[in-house]
């Protein structure tokens, strides 16, 4: 038994950093691994489009359930939602995941590289992109909730999040 084994800890799947595992005994499937790796550090195209997806609906439900209540948390999933679309068409298009983490949720430049990678928005929407990305809305909703007042229409970036959502899957979809 090793040092870390002795803390309770197993090596992770990366076999460098101790996972810790939590085991409930009385529901074996429900074991949760915790690995100190960085999270999201080389998930497929297919498992980003699959997590967008998720944030998209979430953030839709959201909205219809308590659209008054739910501002700031429905705004959060819809831009989260927004950037991994374009992650998703970044990865395919052949961009690295250290350059794709290099834009720091700034939906501006990742939208700029996005169409220079062949997705095409209409202008309102790559205005609407860069205009978050200048006024730092993604930082607002997440560590801001008193600067509310500046942000984005919900419907606003609901549209925007529809259209990205649209017209990435459109470019990935494989060809019959």
């Amino acid at each position: 038994m090793n040092e870390a084994e002795s803390a309770g800890l197993s090596v992770g799947s990366t076999g460098k950093f101790p996972t810790k595992v939590i085991k409930n005994f009385d529901q074996p499937w429900r074991t949760i691994s915790m690995d100190p790796a960085y999270p999201g550090q080389e998930p497929s195209v297919c498992d980003t489009l699959a997590l967008a997806a998720q944030y998209r609906d979430a953030a839709v439900k959201l909205g219809a359930i308590s659209p008054k209540l739910a501002h700031l948390p429905v705004h959060l999933l819809a831009l989260h939602s927004v950037e991994l679309y374009l992650d998703a068409l970044l990865l395919a298009k052949g961009l690295d995941h250290k350059t794709i983490r290099g834009f720091q949720h700034d939906l501006g430049e990742q939208s700029r590289v996005a169409i220079d990678a062949g997705l095409v928005l209409r202008k309102r929407t790559a205005a609407h992109l860069a205009t978050l990305s200048s006024t730092r809305e993604y930082d607002a909703v997440r560590y801001g909730p008193r600067q509310a007042f500046k942000l984005s229409q919900v419907n606003r970036v609901m549209a925007t999040l529809d259209e990205v959502s649209q017209k990435v899957r459109r470019v990935l979809r494989p060809v019959p």
